[in-house]
């Protein structure tokens, strides 16, 4: 098992400029399409800002 959540943030969204609203739309439906992934512990914040390409505060901002 992982250490955290894998978040597919992947290919049917090429290009996109991820915001606070976007990250956190992608984290619930994929919540909410597999159950078991409620209580899973999220990627590390530094983690997610250098896999999107985003700020610490963005990514912070999205996990409150």
């Amino acid at each position: 098992m992982d250490p955290f959540l894998r978040i597919n943030f992947g290919a049917d969204r090429p290009g996109i400029r991820w915001g606070m609203n976007q990250i956190v739309e992608v984290i619930s439906k994929q919540i909410l399409a597999d159950p078991s992934l409620a209580g899973c512990r999220l990627p590390p914040i530094r983690v997610l800002a250098h896999q999107l390409g985003v700020s610490k505060n963005t990514v912070n901002a999205a996990y409150e």
